[in-house]
């Protein structure tokens, strides 16, 4: 079978792919919203299962009390984590939301799923302290890779893997055993395949890189 480590709900097409390509795929809901619209579409579809977290970008729109409820339900909590590169949601409605929700997952007994971009060094440390297994999202950052390998965490490598020198050496550095393959979809289709629709399928190109490397 061909498993999507991480994704995003797409339109009705890329969904209807999904199913029809025969793809499992972990499904990310980011925010209470999300979740209701990813819930009932892993109720239908076997091949998917629901994965819930507050995501940084949505931390100044909703609470984690919110989200708590969808926290529960899920094996695996995220995507969350901190972001300084991609969002304007100061660090300081971040870090708490982040920190709730990792204090959860310890009470919980769960993974987590990290968004990790531009703030590597310190989540690595607020994970660590609370020794929380994880899962970390597409990492692109050249430095603090060692402190998440020592970490024992697993690795989604997504289409970055074809041009980002980051993703590429997590791929070669990362045991076999704790890599993932993802699309990220409906977001970046693969650098060959750019300019076509993005197709859960692509994944498995995704899969080939990561076996050369």
């Amino acid at each position: 079978p061909i498993c999507d480590a991480h994704a995003h709900i797409g339109d009705e097409a890329e969904i209807a792919a999904r199913h029809a390509q025969r793809v499992h795929t972990a499904l990310c809901a980011t925010d209470p919203e999300n979740a209701k619209a990813v819930e009932d579409l892993c109720l239908k579809e076997p091949l998917f299962t629901a994965h819930y977290g507050l995501h940084p970008w949505k931390t100044a729109r909703f609470s984690v009390r919110e989200m708590e409820p969808w926290l529960a339900k899920c094996r695996v909590i995220g995507e969350i984590g901190l972001d300084s590169v991609w969002c304007d949601v100061p660090a300081a409605d971040q870090r708490p939301v982040f920190i709730r929700q990792l204090d959860i997952a310890r009470e919980m007994g769960k993974r987590v799923l990290l968004h990790t971009k531009g703030c590597e060094e310190e989540i690595a440390r607020l994970v660590s302290e609370r020794r929380v297994p994880c899962v970390v999202h597409w990492y692109s950052c050249m430095e603090h890779l060692e402190r998440y390998l020592d970490m024992d965490s697993y690795f989604t490598i997504g289409p970055g893997v074809f041009n980002d020198p980051a993703v590429r050496e997590v791929a070669r550095r990362a045991p076999r055993g704790r890599l993932l393959v993802e699309t990220d979809s409906p977001y970046l289709t693969p650098v060959p395949l750019r300019g076509k629709r993005n197709e859960p399928a692509f994944v498995q190109y995704v899969a080939e890189v990561v076996a050369q490397l």
